[in-house]
């Protein structure tokens, strides 16, 4: 471990091995490495040509994408709820009156 907290791991990506550094468990950085591993085997399988450089640029976008899904229906998820809060606040305002 070193100073801070700070917790460095040696992961393994596409046959490459590096050290990453986080305040993060080690199991954390374990499991984000395989998916990005996983990501770029499962990319690179579909574009056997592609240099390294461009599999990470095609992961990133994938996952990019994959995140603006998530934060778009948790932002729909919030919305519904805030409605059906709004509605019930209503109706509980109505029964009080």
């Amino acid at each position: 471990m070193e100073a801070g907290g700070r917790k460095s791991t040696s992961v393994q990506i596409f046959g490459n091995v590096y050290q990453i550094r986080g305040d993060v468990k080690p199991e954390y950085m374990l499991e984000v490495a395989r998916y990005v591993d996983e990501k770029m085997r499962d990319i690179g399988s579909r574009q056997a040509s592609a240099s390294t450089t461009k599999l990470a640029i095609l992961v990133a976008l994938h996952v990019t994408d994959e995140l603006f899904r998530e934060r778009s229906g948790k932002e729909r998820l919030i919305e519904s709820a805030n409605s059906r809060i709004d509605r019930l606040a209503a109706r509980l305002r109505e029964a009080r009156s």
